[in-house]
């Protein structure tokens, strides 16, 4: 007996830009939601005890949706593609430690819990104070961000 999902594949074509790839049926993408809806009730066990309540469904839906995307738009795992023709070169490079995986990532738990996602590190300033003084004008804060 198929197990229900909280996602269906409308929410993933819904969110998706243009066609998706010819090869992906609906079969495929049942599969792949369950497998991700899988990994999110292992990741965040409050998701089944505090369902709908503190953890909107419609934001199950898009977690879901964004993992699932993120896999086909790379489903070869590829971490970065080339292609030239002529003089003119285009490439992409995929971040993320397991690109084009089925992986949820801390990111997408965050997201998933309401927290705010990690930005990040801090951005520090290598220009020497003298410099702002040089051109007359006072030395940027520290601890700021530019």
């Amino acid at each position: 007996m198929p197990i229900v999902a909280w996602t269906q594949p409308s929410d993933i074509e819904n969110r998706w830009l243009g066609e998706l790839p010819a090869n992906v049926g609906e079969d495929y993408l049942l599969t792949a939601i369950e497998d991700v809806e899988d990994q999110l009730i292992i990741l965040v066990p409050e998701l089944v005890e505090e369902f709908d309540a503190s953890i909107p469904l419609e934001r199950v839906k898009r977690v879901v949706a964004r993992v699932v995307i993120r896999h086909l738009r790379n489903p070869d795992g590829f971490r970065t593609l080339s292609e030239a023709t002529g003089p003119v070169t285009a490439s992409v490079t995929f971040s993320g430690d397991d690109p084009g995986g089925l992986v949820v990532t801390p990111d997408d738990v965050q997201v998933l819990q309401g927290r705010p996602a990690a930005k990040g590190a801090w951005a520090h300033s290598m220009i020497p104070e003298r410099s702002f003084e040089l051109m007359g004008r006072p030395p940027r804060d520290p601890w700021g961000t530019y």
